[in-house]
C-alpha cells in the first residue's frame, strides 16, 4: 500500500468518533532546539497508522523478536556497553538499560574500537549485533506497508526564521509538527480522525522557554517541559500551525466544520495516560507507547543521516529523502516555500 495516494474529497463530510479511520501517531525531534540562533541540523518526525493495524504491527517479526519486545528495550548488544558507562551512576543505568535509544548506538559506534568505521546501505548487513540491529530496524520501517514515516528537517537559522513566533523552543515543534501532519492529512482516507502522541523532552533552566513557567524553577539540570508549561505550548502550535496550514487547501479537500468537529478530528497529547485514556474512552486497543514512541525516535535517527555532518561519525547511513514508498523526509526550504 502506498499511503502517498491521495484521495479525492467527499464535500460537506464531517468526522465523527464512530469513524472506523482512526489513525495514530507518534512524534519525536532531533536536534537540540533551544535557541534561535543555534544552525545545526534540527527536524522532527512522526510515524503513522491505522490503529486497527497498531496490534499486528507490534507483533511483527524482526530478527526472530517481536516489534514490540525491539522497541521496548535497549538495541541489542548495548546492554553490557550501557552498563559500562553508567557504572557509577546506578540510577542512570537502571534508566538506559531499560529503553530503546538510537543514539546510545550511535554513541557505540565510536567508543567500540574493534568495529571499523564506515557508510552502509541500509541492504547492508554486519557481524557486530549493534550495527545488525539498526539496519534490520531501519529496512523494516523503510519498507512497511502499513506505517507512514515522515520528517521535516533544516538548520535551527533557517528553521526559527520560517516557523519562529516569539523566543519559545516549544512553539518551533509544534509548529513542525502541525505541517507535517497537515501534509499527511490529505492521503489518509475519507474522514480521518488523527491521536497523536507527542515524546517528552527537557528545557534548560536559563532559556526563555522555562520563563514561562511564571516560577524559579528549583537545580541547575534540565527541566522536563510537562513542569515548564512547554507540552501546553507545543500542543497548541500542533493544532494552530495544522489547521493554519490545511486552510489553504480547503479548495481541495474534505475539512471539518466547527469547533467540535476540529478538536474530534485531531487531539494531541504529550503524556501516554492521557493518550490511551483517549483511545480507551473510543473504544480503540492500544499499542505500547514505549514501542510507538521508540520507532519515532529511529525514524528521527534515519533522517539524521541526512545530515552532511553526520560524516564525521565514525558510522553513517546511506539514506535519501525517499528510503522506502512510505517514508519521505522534506527540507524545511522546499517544504515553505
Amino acid at each position: 500500500m502506498n499511503n502517498f495516494k491521495k484521495n479525492q474529497p467527499k464535500q460537506h463530510a464531517t468526522p465523527n468518533l464512530s469513524s472506523n479511520n482512526v489513525w495514530l501517531a507518534v512524534g519525536d525531534e532531533t536536534g537540540p532546539f533551544e535557541k534561535n540562533t543555534d544552525t545545526d541540523f534540527h527536524g522532527v518526525a512522526l510515524v503513522l497508522a491505522r490503529a486497527e493495524d497498531w496490534l499486528d504491527i507490534a507483533s511483527e517479526k524482526i530478527g526472530g523478536e517481536t516489534v514490540r519486545d525491539r522497541f521496548t528495550r535497549p538495541v541489542q548488544g548495548l546492554v553490557q556497553h550501557l552498563a559500562e558507562v553508567y557504572q557509577r551512576d546506578s540510577q542512570r543505568r537502571e534508566k538506559e538499560v531499560n529503553k530503546h535509544h538510537v543514539l546510545a548506538a550511535f554513541d557505540y559506534f565510536n567508543w567500540q574500537k574493534q568495529l571499523p568505521g564506515g557508510s552502509f546501505d541500509l541492504a547492508a548487513t554486519s557481524d557486530d549485533p549493534v550495527l545488525l540491529n539498526l539496519l534490520e530496524s531501519m529496512r523494516w520501517l523503510a519498507r512497511h506497508p502499513k506505517l507512514l514515516s515522515i520528517g521535516i528537517y533544516g538548520n535551527g537559522g533557517e528553521l526559527y526564521q520560517r516557523l519562529y513566533r516569539g523566543d519559545d523552543p516549544m512553539a518551533a515543534l509544534g509548529s513542525l509538527y502541525g505541517h507535517l501532519l497537515a501534509v499527511a492529512y490529505p492521503f489518509l482516507g475519507n474522514k480521518p480522525l488523527l491521536r497523536l502522541l507527542l515524546s517528552g523532552r527537557s528545557e534548560i533552566p536559563g532559556s526563555s522557554g522555562v520563563a514561562r513557567a511564571g516560577v524559579a524553577l528549583p537545580g541547575s539540570n534540565r527541566q522536563p517541559s510537562h513542569q515548564t508549561g512547554g507540552d501546553r505550548v507545543n500542543i497548541s502550535f500542533v493544532q494552530n500551525s495544522f489547521w493554519e496550514s490545511l486552510s489553504a487547501l480547503q479548495n481541495d479537500i474534505d475539512l471539518p466544520n466547527g469547533a467540535l468537529s476540529r478538536q474530534q478530528t485531531l487531539a494531541a497529547y504529550s503524556f501516554p495516560k492521557q493518550f490511551k485514556d483517549q483511545l480507551d474512552q473510543e473504544g480503540i486497543n492500544s499499542p505500547d507507547t514505549d514501542m510507538m514512541k521508540n520507532l519515532a525516535d529511529l525514524a528521527c535517527g534515519m533522517m539524521a543521516s541526512l545530515d552532511p555532518k553526520s560524516r564525521g561519525k565514525k558510522i553513517r547511513f546511506n539514506i535519501d529523502r525517499q528510503p522506502g514508498p512510505n517514508m519521505r523526509f522534506f527540507n524545511i526550504k522546499d517544504f515553505l516555500s
